[in-house]
């Protein structure tokens, strides 16, 4: 993701929940190998890591407040969702 994303991108095929949280987020995608990254308002990647199953868990307790963008991503397709933290 880009500096400019655009809200519209966001795939409902990325489910994340609790949403807003308060520091661990459950995301669940129908992408079972691949990567995440985790990015700022700016487009600054914060988290990135492997996706090695459809249902998987991220701490970002350590994130101050605010609104984050998350993408999943495996060689065919990439999803995007709108992360809120309190």
């Amino acid at each position: 993701m880009q500096p400019g994303f655009a809200e519209n991108a966001i795939n409902s095929a990325l489910h994340i929940y609790p949403n807003p949280n308060t520091g661990i987020i459950t995301l669940e995608t129908a992408i079972a190998k691949g990567t995440y990254q985790l990015y700022d308002i700016t487009g600054k990647t914060l988290l990135q890591g492997s996706v090695t199953s459809t249902k998987f868990t991220l701490d970002i307790s350590t994130l101050s407040s605010g609104v984050y963008f998350i993408s999943v991503s495996d060689a065919d397709k990439q999803l995007y969702g709108k992360v809120v933290r309190e």
